[in-house]
């Protein structure tokens, strides 16, 4: 199980990252822009739709789409019991980078 001191590790290790609060749960973001927020067994980050859509549609067990009103993309949702560390540290730097650019 991943855990959010091995999250943390991660996201603190890029540049210009700060953590805070976002309803209450751990969220690290670069700038003003969250890039990623833990919940108690699961991580919801900010990646490129057809990314996440990719991951949800090969390894369902691991990641689920995350959407507003069943319309809006939010992210993409990794459960902490079924992912290794080896699995998320890409994506935290890809949604890092994601965030970085400016995209949403």
């Amino acid at each position: 199980m991943v855990t959010l001191e091995q999250i943390r590790a991660i996201a603190l290790a890029l540049p210009a990252v700060t953590e805070s609060l976002h309803f209450r749960l751990p969220t690290f973001k670069v700038g003003d822009r969250g890039f990623i927020t833990v919940q108690k067994d699961a991580a919801i980050m900010a990646l490129p739709e057809l990314l996440a859509e990719s991951l949800s549609n090969s390894e369902p067990e691991k990641f689920e789409l995350v959407r507003r009103n069943r319309k809006y993309f939010v992210g993409l949702k990794a459960d902490l019991k079924n992912t290794g560390i080896a699995d998320l540290k890409p994506l935290i730097q890809e949604a890092y980078n994601f965030r970085k650019t400016g995209k949403k």
